[in-house]
């Protein structure tokens, strides 16, 4: 979360607490849409960062589980590359394999598991006389299936981190179009009072880039 919109959240929970300390329950703003625009907004953002903490944990573990399950199907990968090279000659179809790179895409690495697995279980005899240990031909399939579904997984919660912060500056949006026109009710009703006028001035204040917004209208 970058500065500005740390500013305005900030902006908009001072903003809540300067009504609810200082504009008395029956004035007309606090009986305003616009209040209430304002305290749902605040209470969107607050539950958008509750699940963005969430799915920033869940993508860590995700991003994790990937690499994991990433380098042992890259080992698993070697060991068949090892010793096919060695029995190259005992068949046109081992000696014509292909290996990926350990960095290679999601997609080409999980096919070339799939695929080493198939040629494993139909050349068993002659891998097994080659020294591979038994059962790497199922190990294989399940490895490819574990890294892909933890590299979609991941994909799945990055997607959902971008929803997240395109609701979050929603949510934001609506904050200060509140505010903005709650900062005309304040002006009008409390001309007469420094006090009220300078904390409310604070409480809406954006500092850095955003100092410029639409937020700052009768009462900057």
């Amino acid at each position: 979360m970058d500065a500005i919109t740390r500013d305005n959240i900030a902006s908009i929970d001072r903003s809540r607490w300067v009504l609810g300390r200082y504009v008395p329950e029956l004035t007309p703003v606090a009986d305003s849409a616009q209040r209430r625009a304002l305290e749902i907004a605040a209470r969107e953002i607050q539950l958008i960062i509750q699940h963005r903490e969430l799915v920033r944990f869940s993508v860590d573990h995700a991003a994790e589980l990937t690499c994991i399950w990433r380098c042992k199907l890259v080992a698993a990968i070697r060991l068949v590359a090892a010793v096919a090279r060695r029995m190259a000659s005992a068949d046109p179809e081992i000696s014509a394999l292909e290996y990926p790179r350990g960095d290679a895409p999601v997609g080409v690495l999980t096919l070339a598991g799939h695929v080493l697995a198939d040629v494993v279980a139909r050349h068993q005899p002659a891998f097994r006389r080659a020294g591979l240990p038994i059962g790497t031909g199922p190990r294989l399939t399940y490895l490819a299936g574990k890294f892909r579904d933890a590299a979609a997984r991941k994909s799945d919660l990055g997607r959902l981190t971008r929803f997240d912060s395109t609701a979050l500056d929603a949510a934001i949006g609506r904050g200060r179009a509140a505010i903005a026109v709650l900062d005309t009710l304040m002006c009008d009703q409390f001309a007469d009072c420094p006090v009220v006028l300078a904390a409310w001035k604070a409480a809406k204040r954006v500092n850095g880039a955003a100092a410029a917004s639409p937020l700052l209208t009768r009462c900057a």
